[in-house]
């Protein structure tokens, strides 16, 4: 465990601001997408021996109003062998009639 912590807090160390490219055009509001977050730790992640597993949907959409609700999680494991013990999940929110696609 002490190897992806200490590779954990290298990415930490090298990333510096990550640029919001996602609008949320409802609110006018910008926000980091999964591929800006990406883009700035995925190189770093690689070279401390880091890399996500997944992503996977945990359990079914769930449908509230007219909103569609999908959990998605990675696992965060170094090339030693080991997996941090809890999963990074991330909530998905959208009103498409088809869901997450």
């Amino acid at each position: 465990m002490k190897l992806l912590l200490t590779a954990l807090q290298q990415v930490m160390l090298g990333c510096g601001y990550v640029q919001k490219r996602g609008k949320n055009t409802h609110t006018g509001n910008t926000y980091a997408t999964e591929n800006d977050l990406l883009a700035a730790i995925r190189p770093l992640m690689l070279e401390h021996g880091l890399f996500l597993i997944g992503p996977r949907v945990d359990g079914p959409e769930r449908v509230v109003g007219e909103n569609v609700y999908v959990t998605f999680q990675w696992d965060l494991a170094h090339v030693s062998g080991v997996i941090y013990p809890n999963p990074i999940s991330v909530v998905g929110c959208g009103r498409n009639s088809k869901g997450f696609e």
